[in-house]
């Protein structure tokens, strides 16, 4: 249920869908856009997510590649497990430094 209703959101913000409006989906695509992504980017994605495919954030790594981006995946959680894992603190201290 919820992912159809991420879904429904994105093709009304968007004006419909990927298909019917390329060019708004591909104006607001992080991978399409990468190089515009200057400042520390932190992804954590776990490989089991039902709602959002891994396979996104895997296309993002595989393009942003550099000291400005780290990517963590999670072996075996689900959607929360990025938020859940201990991972936190690793991407805090990523992007703020050692304290």
């Amino acid at each position: 249920p919820l992912k159809k209703e991420v879904v429904a959101c994105l093709r009304r913000q968007y004006g419909g869908t990927p298909e019917e409006v390329p060019d708004v989906y591909r104006r607001h695509s992080a991978v399409r856009n990468a190089a515009r992504l200057t400042m520390p980017v932190y992804v954590a994605h776990d490989d089991a997510d039902a709602l959002v495919p891994v396979e996104q954030s895997r296309c993002l790594a595989a393009v942003c590649r550099g000291a400005n981006f780290r990517y963590h995946e999670i072996p075996g959680g689900d959607h929360e497990a990025p938020i859940a894992a201990a991972i936190m603190d690793e991407a805090l201290e990523w992007i703020l430094g050692p304290a």
